[in-house]
């Protein structure tokens, strides 16, 4: 799952994740427990989270 990607290597969270990809890929099909999944696979993950810094 492309949000997955988002929230694993950018940091972002996964509802701004998800409507990234709704905006990109508009007949993507997300389903309410893939959606629940990856808000639980943040939760998980953000205390190891290392968002990149942005470039100047």
């Amino acid at each position: 799952m492309l949000a997955t990607y988002l929230v694993h290597k950018q940091g972002i969270h996964p509802d701004q994740a998800l409507e990234e990809v709704r905006l990109k890929r508009p007949v993507h099909l997300v389903t309410y427990r893939q959606e629940e999944s990856l808000r639980e696979y943040y939760y998980v993950i953000r205390d190891n989270l290392i968002v990149p810094k942005p470039s100047k």
